[in-house]
């Protein structure tokens, strides 16, 4: 909501807003809706195609005053764009015209064809079906294609609806653009396609030995099974496919997941970042994160691993009770802390906590109160913790795992 707000309140992208929203026949009709002067709206434009041309392969044309340059990354672009600005499409479309993509959307869905919506989900699909009627409304016509249409081939009767809700004439090209986000020659629509296309296309053959690797790799590390290996597999192959640009203006979402999942598992990202950036070398590093978690919400076992990539903490605990109630807390502490900790039970060893102790273990946690502040290592626990004494102990082992990462 704040990314959405600067997004509405900033000159640089309601310049863009208005490029992608509207057509203007000069750069005089644009500043003044602006309310800026022409001078202006062209160090604007300046300063705004430096980022265009290096980030998003396109650029804005004074001439023309709309975008000029590679067609997939501009419809990419502005998708992403709007979907930041309005959050959702309802702020956007009409009741009717959310309607007419709905049912769009069921016809994907509902295909003969095996369609694998799980990098599409419906809003997504609005803002980029959207998208792309504003394309053609600026430029009239795509590319003409002979290709045959997979999904709609009998289209007319969207005719008159796309007509009265959008103003757009759907012609074959136009649709096929709307359905060539997954009717291509690189998106695969089955696991079989996919094997089977490798064996025709070197640079399919690379990209699923890679997408292998990293699977395996990650399977033998954390000796874990992956029960959906095709499904994974061509997923994050179509994931690899759908990269005209980075995912956002602003705000990723997916760095946003990807970083603050990171407080938890420090190092699961650290091991595969290479790969990942590997198999992304063609596009923006940026993808990498929506990659990731793609990777993680498609693979049930690795979420219920992740944690097997953290260093443990070494502890050594001493409550002055009993060796089973000592042996009860070593397993609550264990569940509560997903396995973080390395624990030791010093009860049963000796009498006494000892000096050398204070070296060996990395934290100490007993309920003998005098023994706390002695050493900084050391925490003081009821004999079961508080909420504000787990607290504590997640603390000391956040900070003990920065230094050890």
């Amino acid at each position: 909501y704040i990314y959405s707000c600067f997004l509405k309140n900033c000159l640089e992208f309601s310049l863009l807003h208005k490029l992608i929203t509207r057509s203007f026949d000069s750069l005089e009709s644009l500043s003044t809706e602006l309310f800026i002067s022409k001078s202006t709206l062209r160090r604007l434009i300046r300063r705004v195609n430096s980022h265009l041309r290096s980030d998003y392969n396109f650029e804005i044309d004074t001439s023309a005053v709309m975008f000029v340059g590679d067609e997939g990354s501009i419809i990419t672009f502005n998708t992403y764009f709007l979907k930041e600005y309005y959050l959702t499409s309802k702020q956007i479309l009409r009741q009717d015209q959310l309607e007419i993509l709905g049912d769009l959307f069921k016809t994907f869905s509902l295909s003969p064809h095996t369609v694998p919506l799980n990098l599409l989900d419906i809003d997504k699909f609005n803002f980029y079906v959207y998208s792309t009627l504003l394309r053609f409304k600026q430029i009239h016509q795509f590319d003409v294609v002979d290709q045959e249409l997979l999904f709609f081939p009998e289209f007319s009767h969207l005719k008159i609806p796309f007509k009265r809700a959008f103003n757009v004439n759907l012609t074959h090209d136009l649709i096929f653009r709307i359905e060539s986000i997954i009717n291509n020659n690189d998106f695969m629509l089955s696991y079989n396609d996919l094997i089977a296309s490798t064996k025709l296309d070197k640079n399919k053959f690379k990209t699923l030995k890679k997408l292998n690797t990293l699977i395996d790799y990650l399977c033998d590390t954390l000796k874990i099974k992956c029960t959906n290996y095709d499904n994974l597999l061509l997923t994050l192959y179509n994931f690899t496919t759908l990269t005209y640009g980075t995912e956002y203006v602003l705000f990723s979402r997916y760095k946003f997941f990807l970083n603050s999942m990171t407080d938890y598992y420090p190092s699961f990202f650290n091991s595969i970042k290479d790969d990942v950036r590997e198999i992304l070398s063609y596009t923006h590093l940026e993808k990498s994160h929506e990659f990731v978690y793609y990777l993680l919400l498609n693979w049930s076992e690795l979420q219920n691993a992740l944690y097997k990539f953290n260093p443990k903490m070494s502890v050594g605990i001493y409550f002055y009770t009993d060796i089973y109630h000592n042996h009860w807390m070593e397993q609550f502490l264990k569940e509560h802390f997903s396995e973080k900790l390395s624990i030791t039970i010093l009860y049963e060893k000796q009498t006494s906590i000892t000096q050398q102790n204070f070296k060996t273990y990395d934290l100490l946690l007993t309920d003998q109160p005098l023994l706390e502040g002695s050493h900084k290592n050391i925490l003081c626990c009821s004999v079961f913790p508080t909420k504000e004494q787990l607290s504590n102990i997640q603390n000391f082992y956040t900070s003990w795992l920065q230094k050890h990462i």
